[in-house]
């Protein structure tokens, strides 16, 4: 079912899809975040920056990220965004469960949110949409980790 993401073309087309979402979902009339998700998700992103990372993290960082961004698009409030987020997650899943990108990619990643989530603390979600955009067009090159035959 996988093997759709494993081709560039169809991995670059479900970022795209993300990019047309996911920073939306900051700017939806009933977005809502509580004050203890963004502060439990800011300590599980900290763990990934202040620790010696190890490929064995490489779940535990999947599902951090993929909870950061299912998250943003529940607190939208509007269920057909959780339901897309959702669903994209599942496609990526077992291709990131073997993360080959590398610790700066890590690093990368769970500084982009914490700083979305700075953003989203202060009320500042214009500015949180145009990260997220950013964030996602950052991550549109890196490669499938079995991409090439690897």
């Amino acid at each position: 079912f996988l093997d759709s993401l494993m081709d560039q073309r169809a991995r670059e087309e479900s970022y795209r899809f993300r990019m047309l979402i996911e920073p939306q979902t900051m700017l939806q009339p009933g977005f809502s975040l509580s004050s203890e998700w963004i502060s439990q998700t800011r300590q599980r992103h900290l763990a990934f920056i202040e620790n010696e990372w190890h490929p064995g993290l490489s779940v535990a960082f999947f599902e951090t990220n993929a909870a950061f961004h299912f998250g943003l698009a529940a607190a939208s409030g509007n269920r057909y965004i959780a339901d897309a987020i959702n669903r994209q997650n599942h496609l990526r899943r077992l291709l990131n469960y073997d993360w080959r990108h590398g610790h700066e990619q890590v690093l990368r990643a769970s500084k982009d949110h914490i700083e979305i989530l700075d953003r989203l603390e202060a009320a500042e979600n214009q500015i949180a949409s145009a990260l997220m955009f950013n964030h996602l067009n950052k991550t549109i090159d890196l490669r499938p980790p079995f991409a090439d035959g690897a």
